[in-house]
């Protein structure tokens, strides 16, 4: 039994009272016809009186509503909608489903619909009639092709259907229904939680072929490229198949040991032989973390002149004292050094730029070494930034320049074209 309650203001006059209330109900049940599924739930309404200065009606969101002065009229025409939630159930993947839901008029003079829209191509609708005289009804067809939901096991869709029934201009019918599935992948995604840098960690997943229809995978790829959390796959030995005569696939994640610290977010593209399904996706996510913090990943140098030198480009902090080692910079014309504070848990990093450098972008690569008991990683930053003319003028000029332009001043982290 389904019941749906609605409420319409109609105002009958300055000294009047003014109806609003209505209930309706009306019995669900659902059919088959030529293997259409045919949803018949009845919606109908009768108006009661309320309260004076009726408010005007919005229904299910929209931004339209009605006109108090049109509601007054006692010959408008009237839509019903057999169902405003249609829900086909599990359909097949492999063919169109059609659904019927029935339109009817239930005013006293003619109702006028527009051509009913839905909001996703998968989704087709059309009305068989689009005026309807008092107490006329028609048949709104719903088809819905799986073929157009490539990489979805469910979908819910809104059919909007509009018309000249001033007390509800706009029905908006929301459709449901789950596509029976041709394959399984469980989890289905990588979740690895926080995980100390530097360790190997990995998680699998299970593809199951579900149906007649031979499923295999093609080829794996991960987006965006990257080489933090590498993916492949492999056919599980037959005797692990859960079903004879449908293969198995194992799809492995693996966060690679030198990754960057932070979060990691990556997704797996599965390309399947599958008629329908051509990719798939599988989300990963990760969280490293080190006994340290650096400052920034990609820092950042701005207003430097040639000659000149900033102090604490970069920091690290570290829950316990540590070493530095290794460390270099690509370009020639950059020199960058350490300096140890905190009893050794702390470590900034200082740049001087060459005399003879030119103005322009300048990008380098920073690299070290850090340890502290067991534990090493090799750190690789890029370095960005711009090199500014020297100010015209004397000496004099040049330092009051300097002293206004502030540099070596770390900023946000930005990218230089």
């Amino acid at each position: 039994m389904v019941q749906a309650r609605r409420t319409l203001c109609v105002p009958l006059g300055r000294w009047a009272a003014v109806a609003a209330v209505v209930l309706a109900t009306g019995l669900s049940s659902c059919t088959q016809r030529n293997g259409a599924a045919t949803p018949l739930a009845q919606v109908s309404a009768a108006p009661a009186p309320t309260a004076e200065k009726p408010e005007p009606i919005a229904r299910r969101g929209t931004e339209e509503s009605l006109d108090p002065g049109m509601a007054a009229k006692p010959d408008a025409p009237r839509i019903e909608v057999s169902t405003l939630e249609l829900d086909l159930g599990t359909v097949p993947n492999n063919k169109l489903t059609k659904a019927e839901v029935t339109v009817r008029n239930v005013g006293k003079s003619s109702l006028k619909l527009q051509e009913p829209r839905s909001g996703c191509g998968c989704t087709k609708v059309s009305l068989d009639q689009t005026e309807l005289a008092a107490g006329a009804e028609t048949t709104l067809r719903i088809t819905l092709d799986p073929f157009r939901l490539s990489g979805a096991f469910e979908t819910k869709k809104e059919v909007t259907l509009r018309s000249n029934d001033p007390f509800l201009p706009i029905a908006k019918i929301t459709v449901s229904a789950k596509i029976d599935p041709e394959f399984s992948i469980e989890p289905a995604a990588f979740d690895f939680g926080e995980v100390r840098r530097g360790t190997t960690v990995e998680k699998t997943a299970v593809l199951r072929q579900l149906g007649e229809e031979p499923i295999d995978i093609v080829a794996i790829e991960a987006s965006p490229r990257n080489d933090a959390i590498n993916f492949s796959y492999a056919i599980r030995p037959e005797e692990e198949w859960a079903t004879p005569d449908r293969p198995e696939y194992v799809i492995t994640a693996a966060v690679a040991e030198d990754a960057a610290p932070g979060s990691l977010k990556a997704n797996c593209f599965l390309r399947l032989g599958c008629a329908r399904i051509k990719n798939y996706r599988i989300p990963a996510t990760a969280t490293l973390k080190t006994f340290y913090e650096l400052s920034s990943r990609r820092p950042f140098f701005r207003g430097m002149e040639a000659g000149q030198r900033a102090e604490s480009i970069l920091k690290i902090t570290a829950e316990k004292p540590f070493e530095l080692s290794e460390l270099a910079i690509t370009d020639d014309e950059l020199h960058v050094a350490s300096r140890i504070q905190d009893g050794g848990k702390t470590a900034v990093f200082d740049l001087e730029v060459s005399p003879t450098t030119k103005e322009g972008v300048k990008r380098a690569i920073v690299t070290f070494l850090i340890s502290s008991e067991d534990e090493r990683y090799r750190e690789r930053i890029p370095l960005q930034g711009i090199i500014k003319p020297k100010p015209p003028g004397g000496p004099e000029s040049q330092d009051a320049a300097r002293a206004q332009s502030a540099p070596g001043q770390q900023g946000p982290e930005e990218t230089v074209q």
